[in-house]
């Protein structure tokens, strides 16, 4: 088996692997290199999992053991990218293509789940019951918010959308915003624009709803409803089109 039969493999049935195996097989897809060069414990610490399931991986592919998968990617490595950014002849753009759509189909897929569920039915309860809605983000989450904005603007819902940084938001917190409800968009746990709007938010009376990918983050502590969504890892670019589902989902909970 060589470097592309693997990536194949991993790329066709990534959404079908166990969760843990998901995180082992992104690293290998993700950080190609860093297989050829670092120890197994090494890479299962960058992947955020154990070292016996580094060896499960390899297992799954029909290797005897990890070092064989890691001598295969050790034999190619003059053909593999430097940088992230980097095009090889094994990883052309429409491998990394491939990648992000696994990577996407994979965090759709936990939108559905229970918890999902029930985090979004507390959302749009929340949203329900107020008489204003603010959604916010920066950069490319201000897209998220634009897009529910829209959405519940059309369903005749008093709602807008800002960017995190507006200062004209932050002058308006400044007053009694209660009846207010603030859905703040934080894919990055340092997002300090989102979290100091949504902290401000919080302390005029208004509620806070954060959908973070990480459910210890600032934005979520302070947050009344927390939707958690599972972000990409991203091969060129991250990715909103979780986040985007998710506030569609919490909409139609309206």
């Amino acid at each position: 088996m060589d470097m592309i039969a693997i990536s194949d493999l991993l790329l066709s049935h990534f959404n079908k692997l166990p969760p843990q195996l998901k995180f082992a097989a992104s690293y290998v897809l993700e950080h190609p290199r860093d297989v050829a060069l670092l120890s197994m414990r090494s890479q299962a610490r960058s992947a955020g999992v154990s070292h016996s399931t580094m060896m499960r991986l390899a297992e799954w592919l029909g290797l005897e053991g990890y070092e064989a998968l890691r001598v295969i990617y050790a034999n190619n490595l003059r053909y593999l990218p430097e940088t992230e950014g980097d095009v090889s002849p094994i990883q052309p753009p429409a491998y990394r293509a491939r990648l992000m759509a696994n990577h996407v189909a994979a965090s759709l897929s936990q939108l559905d789940n229970q918890r999902s569920a029930e985090q979004q039915s507390a959302a749009a309860a929340l949203l329900q019951d107020a008489r204003e809605i603010w959604c916010v983000g920066s950069c490319l989450e201000k897209v998220v918010a634009d897009c529910l904005a829209q959405t519940l603007a059309e369903r005749e819902l008093s709602a807008q959308s800002f960017d995190a940084g507006d200062e004209s938001a932050v002058s308006q917190l400044r007053e009694n915003r209660t009846g207010l409800a603030l859905l703040a968009v934080g894919l990055h746990s340092g997002d300090c624009p989102t979290v100091r709007l949504a902290t401000l938010a919080s302390r005029s009376g208004a509620k806070v709803i954060a959908v973070t990918n990480y459910e210890k983050s600032a934005l979520a502590r302070i947050a009344d409803e927390t939707v958690l969504v599972e972000a990409p890892i991203p091969s060129t670019f991250p990715s909103m089109v979780p986040a985007i589902a998710a506030v569609e989902m919490i909409a139609a909970r309206l």
